[in-house]
């Protein structure tokens, strides 16, 4: 199944249209990252679109230590997207569980991510496209060949 049908498939707006936007700004293989839970650094415009559509604006999680505020979207139908800003972009990224809803959940994602330095993604995949190592869309500020491919 390509990663357009699975989003089809798997998930409702508004995430829908934040995963439709990151994954039309990517190749297949960095979406694919992405679903996997890959952290994406995207243009500092799409933060105020995507706020626009209503997601809970939370305090800084503290695995986001560098962020400011952080935008969420959760149900029980999509997992959870998280949407912060820094260092002049956007970034986005895909959690495993969400800390609200599923707190067990999301301290097993946490050491995951912890023992092996790859976030944890909604269907229990990883990907090594962390905070510190993000994957950087077409049009964003930041290292010109980090990540880029």
């Amino acid at each position: 199944m390509s990663w357009i049908n699975y989003i089809k498939n798997k998930y409702t707006p508004p995430a829908l249209l934040i995963i439709k936007d990151v994954c039309g700004m990517l190749t297949d293989e960095q979406a694919k990252e992405f679903l996997r839970g890959g952290e994406v650094v995207v243009p500092l415009s799409y933060y105020d679109k995507w706020k626009a559509l209503g997601g809970y604006v939370s305090g800084v999680p503290q695995s986001h230590e560098s962020k400011k505020e952080v935008l969420h979207w959760c149900s029980d139908y999509f997992p959870t997207v998280l949407v912060g800003t820094r260092e002049g972009n956007s970034w986005v990224q895909l959690e495993g569980h969400d800390v609200h809803q599923y707190p067990l959940q999301h301290l097993i994602d946490y050491i995951i991510y912890w023992f092996t330095n790859n976030n944890q993604g909604p269907d229990g995949s990883t990907s090594r496209f962390t905070e510190s190592r993000p994957i950087y869309a077409p049009g964003t500020k930041g290292p010109a060949t980090s990540n880029r491919n």
